[in-house]
């Protein structure tokens, strides 16, 4: 059995929850964790559909955690001639995980570990602009909005900003209605679990 301590500090956040309540332990089995944690399906395809026929030169993802969702990115853009996903995590524990599923791409794809907000304005600079985004990293109040912010400059005109959970809380709801008629925003779509937006 498989048993990983997902977050270095679960006093900071604790985003495992149910119905909003967090799940106070610090060891889960990996069976455990998919259920709750890891994009189910239709997000899934649709990411590797627009990793695919965008034909981004870098795709910025925030929130690695086991790999999956990159999995299925970086399925998109190694159907292309080029193309590299830029994912960040916090947590050392589960980017052991995510090397291993990620290890087929690992000429397409750069794992950074650290804080959000210590390391994206450097992952920005490094990988130029962005053809898609997918933000499924941070729950906090105003996280959402914080990235929108950052990623906005280095979003290419017609590039593609998904985000997951966009039902997670009430403010988060707040935050994605708010992003989705922005100045910036040329079109935006509530897929009910995640939503997204084309940038003008």
């Amino acid at each position: 059995m498989l048993l990983m301590n997902i977050y270095d500090n679960l006093g900071r956040f604790n985003p495992l929850c149910v119905n909003q309540k967090p799940i106070n332990r610090e060891s889960y089995t990996i069976s455990e964790l998919i259920p709750f944690t890891s994009i189910k399906g239709e997000i899934a395809s649709f990411l590797l559909l627009l990793a695919n026929r965008l034909k981004p030169k870098s795709v910025i993802e925030v929130g690695t955690h086991l790999g999956i969702s990159g999995m299925y990115i970086a399925s998109g853009i190694s159907l292309n001639p080029q193309g590299v996903l830029y994912t960040i995590d916090r947590s050392k524990n589960s980017l052991k995980y995510a090397k291993m599923a990620l290890k087929p791409w690992k000429d397409r794809i750069k794992i950074i570990n650290g804080e959000f907000c210590d390391v994206f304005q450097g992952v920005l600079s490094e990988c130029g602009k962005i053809g898609l985004a997918f933000i499924d990293g941070d729950h906090q109040a105003g996280a959402m909005t914080d990235y929108f912010n950052f990623l906005l400059p280095a979003t290419l005109a017609g590039g593609v900003i998904v985000f997951d959970d966009i039902d997670w809380s009430s403010y988060a709801a707040e935050e994605w209605k708010k992003i989705s008629i922005d100045n910036h925003v040329f079109f935006n779509k509530n897929c009910g679990r995640f939503g997204f937006v084309i940038v003008k």
